[in-house]
């Protein structure tokens, strides 16, 4: 019977659970249920991979990243030149994060505008101020109410912030799951296991490589685990990699008996599918056990190079799915309403490309 590394014990039908190795919010799909139990997975998925998740929510999001539970969740970008909040949809669509509501009051008149993001919410605001001003006519405002679509003009802007002590115990747990599906040893990482008890984070360390650990094509993105463990070093250590571009070292121990490994897992996180990779560049154990990352002078325009990699696929995948979109509406506009049996006329033709063309130019202007 397998036991709950975290808390020892026996893994039941009662209490088993599904363990993403991977979390599910960021796509992954390498899972396992005789890693832990069904509490402590809520403790952690409640806490530190929770944390993880919300950090690397604008990759999922700007990705589209498709994942087993739940959906894609909205990020929430500013305006910069006005501070305006928005939250914005894996499908690039941004709606303002709240309602905007001015109650202009002078002597002559008070005047009340309202910028509501439905019919609903409007309704909803409009029957609070019924209750100060009882001669409100609710359902002729909302009648006369305008919708209205608004380009904005200048970028959005985020911060990303990833890692720190609310989010590091997870990427040691990545490391912990994987190692012991891989081997069933639980032995080995101990010590590892009691920091992450402790939620200490002082095996894990953010590194920025200056080369690549494997090779990738032009259209992926990926996830990946790699372990190294060396009977003779008596050193077992992992690299995690998210998004191809957010990398930590996890030292696994130092003190490392079991047999040699090597052992490399890679996700493509928009084909949805594992892929084979050939390691290229395998750090050596003096190197990971010795490295500090305060210290270690990292290279960001790599870390640059990789998240422009990361925008140019995502905002062609957004591109992709405008067009879909514009071609699809021009067609409800236009053909779609045709009677069964009307032979197509160049008329009708040139009447679709004229809607494709009213759908798509925001793209462009966007």
């Amino acid at each position: 019977m397998n036991k709950c590394y975290l808390c020892g014990k026996d893994i039941t039908e009662e209490n088993k659970t599904v363990e993403h190795i991977l979390l599910n919010s960021i796509g992954g799909r390498l899972k396992s249920s005789t890693l832990i139990c069904k509490d402590c997975n809520s403790t952690f998925g409640n806490t530190f991979d929770s944390s993880l998740s919300k950090q690397l929510e604008f990759f999922a999001n700007f990705l589209d990243i498709k994942r087993e539970r739940g959906v894609v969740q909205e990020v929430e970008m500013t305006k910069e030149s006005t501070g305006e909040k928005y939250k914005v949809t894996s499908k690039g669509i941004p709606i303002p994060s709240k309602p905007i509501v001015e109650e202009i009051i002078t002597d002559s008149k008070t005047e009340i505008r309202i910028k509501a993001r439905s019919k609903k919410e409007l309704a909803g605001i409009l029957a609070g101020f019924k209750k100060k001003y009882p001669n409100l006519n609710i359902d002729k405002l909302l009648e006369n109410a305008n919708s209205v679509k608004e380009h904005i003009s200048e970028p959005l802007h985020i911060n990303l912030m990833i890692g720190g002590k609310e989010s590091m115990p997870a990427i040691l747990k990545m490391a912990i799951n994987y190692y012991i599906e891989k081997t069933g040893d639980t032995e080995s990482v101990k010590k590892a296991i009691e920091d992450l008890k402790k939620n200490s984070t002082d095996k894990v360390e953010p590194i920025i490589f200056n080369t690549p650990l494997f090779l990738l094509n032009d259209d992926e993105i990926t996830h990946s685990i790699f372990i190294k463990g060396s009977n003779k070093e008596k050193k077992v250590y992992a690299i995690i990699e998210l998004y191809s571009v957010i990398q930590f070292i996890v030292k696994l121990s130092d003190n490392y008996n079991g047999n040699d490994i090597e052992d490399l897992y890679v996700y493509d996180v928009l084909k949805n599918t594992e892929i084979s990779k050939k390691i290229k560049n395998s750090p050596s154990f003096d190197f990971i056990f010795n490295f500090e990352y305060p210290s270690s002078k990292p290279d960001f325009s790599i870390m640059k190079n990789k998240m422009e990699h990361v925008m140019s696929i995502g905002a062609k995948r957004k591109s992709d799915y405008y067009i879909s979109e514009a071609i699809e509406k021009a067609m409800d506009a236009t053909w779609k309403q045709l009677p069964e049996g009307h032979l197509i006329t160049e008329e009708d033709t040139n009447q679709l490309v004229d809607e494709i063309m009213k759908n798509i130019t925001p793209l462009f202007i966007r």
